[in-house]
């Protein structure tokens, strides 16, 4: 799954392509991030991950499965229907593009990690393969952060307090400790030297792709409700 700051590229690659059909970016933006902030919950455990993430039943290994991408996508198709009356709006629609986004990132970036990582004998399941896949992503993420000019900036997404829950799971303090996570994460840190494994020239590409996909998909198009 794709890493916090990917999220936000995608993210303000909607914003920009979308401009006025979202009201609140900042919100949109939170959303972006909220699935991933059940991280933050005291009683964390990974099946409340595949809660938020609507991937009950699914493992790592099981990522590269195509029919199991299938049934992510329709899962995404009906919840999309689930959030026409749904408000704020905005949140959800960047919930929604954080799923659409992980869901293509496993499908996509995931799958060329996978091969480039077989050559050194590093295969999914691995704690090998969690720890070089996190560091991949969190270097090119941290170069992203301090580097990329963000259409809003950073700061202000971290630092935007909204009184608006995401689901049972995901309520309004859950949302922003999150948020000061990530600030600390990426934001705040010193960003490394890029990674080997994975460029933040293909960082951009996935984002430019994922966001292309979410508008298509957020327009009505392939099933989806039409939430613009």
């Amino acid at each position: 799954m794709a890493a916090s700051i990917t999220h936000l590229l995608v993210g303000d690659a909607v914003l920009r392509a979308l401009d006025l059909k979202i009201s609140d970016p900042l919100l949109f933006l939170c959303g972006c991030l909220a699935p991933d902030a059940v991280h933050q919950r005291e009683d964390y455990v990974r099946d409340l991950k595949r809660e938020t993430h609507l991937t009950q039943g699914v493992t790592g290994l099981m990522l590269g499965d195509p029919e199991v991408h299938a049934m992510l996508q329709q899962r995404y198709r009906e919840f999309s229907h689930t959030l026409k009356d749904k408000t704020p709006i905005d949140l959800w629609r960047g919930y929604l593009c954080h799923l659409i986004t992980d869901e293509l990132y496993n499908r996509t970036v995931r799958q060329r990690l996978v091969e480039r990582l077989a050559v050194f004998d590093i295969h999914p399941g691995s704690r090998e393969f969690f720890t070089a896949i996190m560091d991949g992503m969190d270097r090119v993420d941290r170069v992203i952060a301090h580097k990329y000019k963000f259409l809003h900036p950073l700061r202000r997404v971290f630092n935007y307090y909204h009184a608006n829950s995401a689901g049972s799971l995901l309520p309004p303090e859950i949302l922003y400790n999150s948020k000061q996570w990530v600030c600390r994460q990426y934001y705040e840190a010193i960003s490394p030297a890029p990674s080997e494994l994975y460029t933040v020239e293909e960082a951009f590409a996935f984002a430019d792709a994922a966001a292309k996909r979410t508008e298509f998909l957020l327009a009505g198009n392939d099933g989806y409700a039409d939430l613009l």
